[in-house]
């Protein structure tokens, strides 16, 4: 065939495959033409990248199609029809996620479901729906059908020079993409960002890359003090995913906690519920290790690194035995590693525990029903002359939130049914553990701190799950202690806290509190060990203007999804997040708007976003956030 004749053929076969690239850009601007407009121009350049790849990929495909066509109508058939399925699950994939988190998947994304499909399976459940089905099946029915159409009709044979340019060039524009798709997140079509996340996540995969740092134990602080004889027994308990406003006993109109807020009626006098308290990271990655340490995310990493665990204070003390109780794989962000210690007595975890999984629906944990039996067993085997120092950890409030029959209180296919029903189960569960320290006698000399690593969205920002900011949806858990009867006999301890819970706290507080609440009057003994923490106890005056830091990264240089950090100061709460790799700032003042609707940053004073940015520069990785989101302020707002 002449080149003359070849060039108009090529052009009708780059016409044919326009339509699917264009109908597809079209939707995306649509949906996020804001976003995009903010895009810097290498961010842009990445975009019409994208659309000239899936340009020239259903150009290639088409002809391909051609191809098979020649040999076997069924060939080509099945062909096309694959390749229509597959587009359209991409990208309703893509759009779906969109409208459910506010952003396109990127890396970490699928990092997140080739780790832990069984968590994800919960949002594509909800997703999947009859109406939604049939909208992708016949979306695909039509593209399948304008493939066959287009491929049969104008797709022509390509030369050996043609195949060679386009496949040199596909396997540069693929390698381009497959490097640089964590560069510049959600600067491209759905299509690619999609197809190009999944290639890195399983290139991440198969190089097996730790998803944390970790150092050994030997290279923590020692804590060295003399403390004494342990003078109560210390039960932590950390739950996953729990957030505050969906307790009943923090006024939820459903009764997700009666057992629980049975037992605050039943021991009013000694318990102290904090309304207002706050999770170090929306991430369990960082706020799991924050809980064991006290230090935050915006603090610098060495820290976490070496500053002593909660069980090391607890050793410090004469005539104590410790523990922990985790449904959790500890082998999950090398956690394990992590709490490596030689002052950790008793270890019960999911690799420990010698059983199954037995919670077919969660991917890294067992169900919490083993707790009160592992807990029950410690109990047994424990040293009857010394006294228990130890950390409890449920995980069934986390996606996809199990529960048993019995807690099967909330009936749709709403999220916030399931979520609500796992709260009861998790209610039960911590019931059995409260009524067994009673039973024993152990309840009034047990000193109980329970809180959360984070909570949970359900559209209250346009988003659902966590580690997305920290709205208070996400930000906010419960934390409540319990004092044993000594201590509840102090009114001064009893007022301070009283009078603490009335403010906003963090879970960075829980270790100088507990020190404060063990070691008084001797408290100096221990306070030196905690220098680098953000906390303070909560049984003493709170420092005026102190401020509670959030992050859920230590920089921006992964460029991964919800990039950001929350700080709170008094009754404002200011949220830096990142939008297409430029910083946005929000303000909210939390007495008068608590659900966070009213952004009054364009109208705050200057003299409070001073005093704001002065706060963010006085830690490490939260300095260096925003930085990065504002390198043109020099240090001064």
């Amino acid at each position: 065939m002449q080149a003359d004749t070849l060039r108009p053929r090529r052009l009708q076969q780059l016409a044919l495959a326009l339509p699917v690239p264009l109908l597809v850009v079209g939707a995306d601007l649509m949906l996020r033409y804001s976003d995009l407009a903010k895009l810097p121009i290498d961010f842009k350049a990445y975009y019409l990248c994208s659309i000239v790849f899936i340009t020239l990929a259903w150009y290639a495909f088409l002809g391909f199609a051609r191809a098979c066509l020649g040999k076997s109508q069924v060939l080509g058939l099945v062909l096309v029809c694959s390749a229509a399925l597959f587009y359209m699950a991409t990208i309703f994939g893509a759009f779906g996620f969109l409208g459910h988190f506010s952003v396109l998947p990127n890396v970490f994304t699928f990092d997140y479901l080739l780790d832990e499909p069984a968590d994800c399976w919960i949002y594509v459940k909800d997703a999947l729906r009859p109406a939604y089905l049939a909208i992708l099946i016949a979306a695909a029915a039509g593209l399948a059908s304008y493939l066959f159409h287009a491929a049969k009709q104008g797709a022509v044979a390509a030369g050996r020079r043609d195949l060679w340019l386009s496949s040199i060039s596909g396997a540069i524009l693929c390698l381009g993409f497959h490097n640089n798709v964590r560069m510049g997140p959600n600067a491209f079509t759905p299509d690619v960002d999609s197809l190009f996340s999944l290639s890195k996540a399983i290139e991440n995969k198969i190089r097996g890359g730790e998803q944390m740092q970790v150092v050994s134990s030997g290279a923590r602080v020692n804590v060295n003090t003399e403390l004494g004889p342990l003078p109560h027994h210390v039960l932590l308990i950390l739950n996953e995913s729990l957030r505050a406003k969906s307790q009943s006993t923090y006024g939820y109109f459903r009764d997700t906690t009666p057992l629980l807020r049975q037992f605050f009626a039943d021991h009013s006098q000694r318990i102290v519920r904090f309304d207002h308290a706050y999770a170090n990271a929306t991430r369990t990655m960082l706020a799991f290790p924050s809980f064991f340490t006290g230090i935050v995310p915006s603090q610098s990493g060495a820290l976490l690194h070496r500053e002593p665990l909660v069980f090391d204070y607890g050793r410090a003390f004469d005539l104590a035995e410790t523990f922990l109780i985790s449904t959790q794989s500890m082998h999950w962000g090398n956690f394990d590693r992590f709490l490596d210690t030689n002052s950790l007595d008793f270890n019960w975890y999911m690799e420990l525990s010698g059983q199954a999984q037995q919670n077919n629906d969660r991917f890294e944990s067992l169900d919490d029903k083993n707790i009160p039996e592992a807990f029950a067993n410690f109990l047994k085997q424990r040293d009857q002359k010394k006294k228990f120092f130890g950390v409890i950890q449920f995980t069934n409030t986390h996606a996809p939130y199990f529960f048993d029959n019995e807690s099967d209180l909330w009936r749709d296919s709403r999220l916030t049914n399931a979520y609500d029903n796992s709260i009861h189960y998790n209610d039960r569960q911590m019931n059995l553990i409260l009524a067994k320290l009673e039973q024993q006698g152990l309840l009034d000399d047990t000193l109980i701190i329970s809180t959360s690593d984070h909570g949970e969205a359900f559209g209250e920002h346009g988003y659902y799950g966590h580690l997305n900011t920290f709205y208070d949806e996400e930000a906010r858990v419960p934390f409540w202690i319990h004092l044993p009867k000594a201590l509840a006999k102090s009114n001064a301890i009893v007022r301070q806290l009283r009078l603490n819970a009335r403010q906003s706290i963090s879970n960075a507080d829980l270790i100088p509190t507990l020190l404060s609440l063990l070691t008084r009057p001797h408290f100096d003994a221990v306070s030196g060990y905690m220098d680098h923490l953000t906390g303070a106890p909560l049984d003493q005056v709170l420092p005026e203007g102190r401020a509670i830091y959030m992050q859920n990264y230590n920089d921006i240089d992964e460029k991964t999804l919800f990039v950001g950090l929350g700080l709170i100061m008094g009754r404002y709460k200011y949220l830096l997040k990142f939008n297409q790799g430029l910083g946005e700032e929000e303000l909210y003042d939390l007495w008068t708007d608590p659900r966070e609707v009213h952004n009054i940053w364009p109208t705050a004073s200057i003299g409070l976003k001073q005093a704001i940015e002065q706060r963010v520069r006085q830690q490490k990785n939260s300095k260096d956030l925003y930085t990065k989101a504002f390198p043109l302020r020099a240090g001064h707002t």
